[in-house]
């Protein structure tokens, strides 16, 4: 987990630092820094085991376990959610910041550090002030989320989400974490512990929200071309 982590951020997340390492050199730096972090957390585990040898509780040893790595996987998918969901709304204002400086629209354009920093700016507001809702939903509408389950559910979908942006995919973040959500629900033992009736509602409006938001933009865009001539 943490190699995967680690070769995220070298390889796609030092570009803009001028740190532009080939697939095998990220590779090799994270293989190190994973090794290095693998040996701290080993040894600590190991002198905390002996510590704690007499609670006869490895249960909630193991559970205190992932909540930490939880620490890690949330972080993960936070650079996640940054290198996708952020190009996803900074497109087409790095699209029209092109046009404004050059008069025209290229194949391929730049995006300004400004840029950068107002979508960086904006999906954390957003998630600072109405993310509240969807984060209760996830962490306890779907299915009753552990420490272990939590932990496969992060790192699956950051995983996914990072894989799909180096391809230049725009998915949805929240989709994909609902995706893995449901896959830990599902591996687990017992019946009925997905919440069906908030899924139908989940995938109605998913269903319904691309329509929707096509025809408002064309509504938008038909105004302003008759406003602008």
């Amino acid at each position: 987990m943490v190699f995967v982590l680690f070769l995220s951020i070298v390889f796609k997340g030092l570009k803009n630092l001028k740190l532009d390492f080939s697939f095998g050199e990220a590779s090799i730096v994270a293989a190190i820094l994973a090794l290095l972090v693998g040996v701290a957390v080993y040894a600590g585990l190991s002198f905390k085991r002996k510590d704690k040898a007499k609670e006869g509780k490895p249960g909630l040893n193991v559970l205190r376990t992932f909540g930490y790595l939880q620490i890690l996987t949330a972080a993960y998918v936070a650079f996640a959610h940054g290198a996708n969901d952020v190009a996803n709304g900074i497109g087409p204002l790095a699209a029209m910041a092109n046009i404004y400086k050059n008069g025209s629209l290229a194949a391929s354009v730049g995006v300004p550090f400004w840029v950068l920093v107002l979508g960086g700016s904006g999906i954390f507001l957003g998630l600072a002030m109405y993310g509240r809702n969807v984060m209760k939903t996830l962490g306890k509408g779907i299915t009753e989320i552990t420490p272990m389950r939590g932990f496969a559910a992060e790192f699956a979908a950051a995983t996914t989400v990072l894989f799909a942006s180096q391809l230049g995919m725009p998915i949805s973040t929240t989709h994909t974490i609902v995706g893995s959500i449901i896959g830990v629900g599902l591996a687990r033992k017992e019946k009925a512990v997905l919440d069906k009736k908030l899924l139908r509602k989940t995938f109605a409006i998913w269903i319904l929200q691309i329509p929707f938001v096509a025809m408002c933009a064309g509504v938008i865009f038909y105004f302003l071309r008759a406003l602008l001539g």
